[in-house]
C-alpha cells in the first residue's frame, strides 16, 4: 500500500509539474552581436523548451506551386549574425533568407527554415531585420513525421508590418511541433531575428489517463 502510495504521489507530481509549464510564453532571439557563424543547423532552449533551426530549399512558381521537393541545407548553412539568421543555400548565395527563380533552382531556390519544438506551442511571432516594401513570408503548420517537411495549413505572401508578423489572436496563430517559414519571391530577401511562442497545455484528460494507467499497472503487479 506505501508503495503505491508513493506511485500515485509521483503521478500528481508528474501531471502538475506538465501543467506548469505548459501556457509559459516562450522567446527565442537569434541576434548574435559576436563575429558571424555559419552552421549547419541551431539549436536553442527556453524553460524546458528545446527548439532545432534547420535549413531547406525549394522551388514555388509565381501561382504558388510547389515545383520541387523540399531539400535540407547542410552546407555552407545558416548564417548567424548580427541582423539573426539568414540561409547559405551555395557557394554563390548571399548571407540572407531569399527566394529564387522557379526557372533556375539548381542556381537560386526557394530558402526556408524548418523549426521544430521538443513541445507543442502556438506560434505568436515572428522577428524579421532586413524587411524591403518587395518582402513577403511564407508560413505554414509542417508534418515532419517522415523526415520530409510535408506543408498542412500555410499561409502565403503575409507583409511583415515594421519587421514583425504576429497572430491577431490566440485562435488564429498555428498550433503544433514544426513549422516552415520561407520566401519564393526573387525580390524577397530576409533574416530571422527572433520568435514568440506559447507552450500549449495538455488535454485535460491525458495526464488523468496517464495517471489511471501508471495505478492500474500498479494494482497488477500487486
Amino acid at each position: 500500500m506505501l508503495s503505491i502510495r508513493r506511485t500515485f504521489g509521483a503521478a500528481i507530481f508528474t501531471m502538475f509539474s506538465l501543467q506548469a509549464n505548459a501556457g509559459l510564453i516562450h522567446q527565442f532571439d537569434f541576434i548574435n552581436m559576436n563575429a558571424p557563424e555559419v552552421l549547419p543547423q541551431i539549436d536553442m532552449y527556453d524553460a524546458g523548451l528545446a527548439l532545432q533551426v534547420s535549413g531547406w530549399t525549394t522551388s514555388f512558381n509565381s501561382d504558388g506551386e510547389q515545383k520541387e521537393s523540399w531539400q535540407p541545407v547542410s552546407f555552407p548553412g545558416i548564417f548567424y549574425a548580427d541582423l539573426g539568421l539568414g540561409l547559405i543555400s551555395s557557394d554563390d548565395d548571399g548571407p540572407f533568407l531569399d527566394g529564387g527563380s522557379s526557372s533556375y533552382y539548381d542556381e537560386d531556390p526557394d530558402e526556408g527554415f524548418l523549426l521544430v519544438f521538443s513541445h507543442t506551442v502556438s506560434l505568436d511571432m515572428m522577428f524579421f531585420e532586413g524587411v524591403g516594401r518587395s518582402d513577403d513570408i511564407n508560413i505554414s503548420l509542417v508534418d515532419f513525421s517522415s523526415g520530409i517537411p510535408e506543408l498542412q495549413i500555410s499561409f502565403h505572401d503575409i507583409e511583415p508590418e515594421f519587421g514583425v508578423i504576429a497572430a491577431n489572436d490566440p485562435s488564429s496563430a498555428l498550433v503544433g511541433k514544426a513549422f516552415m517559414l520561407w520566401v519564393d519571391g526573387d525580390d524577397d530577401s530576409v533574416a530571422l531575428a527572433g520568435l514568440q511562442v506559447t507552450r500549449v497545455p495538455l488535454p485535460a484528460t491525458a495526464p488523468l489517463m496517464a495517471l489511471g494507467l501508471v495505478m492500474l499497472r500498479r494494482f497488477r503487479r500487486g
